[in-house]
């Protein structure tokens, strides 16, 4: 009886089991939101298709990702990137694992899929030379102000590789002026949207990290608390 209800899963309903189990919760708020884009995929794929996961072989596996490579979707018309692909079928594959072990499959449909897609940026147009980012950081630090609060993001992230949702997830006692350091502890959960009270957790377990910081910096930084204190001294806190 058990094992009947067992093939009595879809892959979609699968994957999303799967993933609340194991996943959702255990990882980083960007980790959490790529595994729900990927079950997106799976449902707008297979949700029409009933294919049940004990029936999944090679072939259905392989037109699933070839779909995923060549259909045309979003407001570009294009269809996903190859890497995105990748992704796709590593969660997949992990799945599969599990689903074998627990009997809800017996073959891995998986082995020696093709990966297809959109090519991925050329890796030189994904970085800029030191000259470009001495003159990028020094033109944020120039421009940087309450209104334009993305330059003191830019310049924190260039002077400490911190991440996007790193550096918006700084607060003044992370920072050291005495000891001229920085401290990574939260982040800012900036896709959700929300206004207030939005810190989460950091990706994972290294990049909770103190570490020094340049003078320059410092100085920055300073600056943008002075302004902080004269906006507040304005409206009266």
């Amino acid at each position: 009886e058990v094992a009947g209800k067992r093939k009595d899963l879809t892959m979609p309903e699968y994957f999303d089991r799967w993933i609340k189990l194991y996943k959702l919760g255990r990882h980083s708020a960007v980790t959490d939101e790529w595994y729900q884009v990927v079950s997106g995929y799976i449902h707008d794929y297979f949700d029409t298709r009933r294919i049940m996961l004990a029936d999944m072989d090679r072939m259905a596996y392989q037109a699933f990702l070839d779909w995923c490579g060549t259909n045309p979707r979003g407001k570009r018309q294009m269809p996903l990137s190859r890497s995105t692909v990748t992704r796709i079928n590593s969660y997949i594959k992990s799945m599969v694992q599990d689903a074998i072990e627990d009997n809800y499959a017996t073959r891995d449909f998986t082995r020696r899929a093709i990966i297809s897609g959109t090519p991925s940026k050329d890796e030189s147009k994904k970085y800029v030379s030191l000259e470009e980012f001495r003159k990028m950081i020094t033109l944020a630090e120039q421009s940087a102000d309450l209104s334009h609060m993305s330059n003191y993001i830019a310049v924190c992230m260039g002077y400490t590789g911190a991440r996007f949702e790193e550096a918006l997830g700084l607060t003044w006692d992370n920072i050291d002026f005495e000891a001229r350091t920085v401290t990574f502890a939260h982040s800012w959960r900036y896709k959700t949207r929300k206004q207030t009270d939005n810190f989460g957790p950091l990706k994972n377990p290294q990049s909770y990290r103190t570490i020094p910081i340049p003078g320059r910096l410092i100085t920055v930084l300073k600056r943008l608390q002075q302004e902080q204190r004269v906006a507040f001294v304005k409206d009266g806190w």
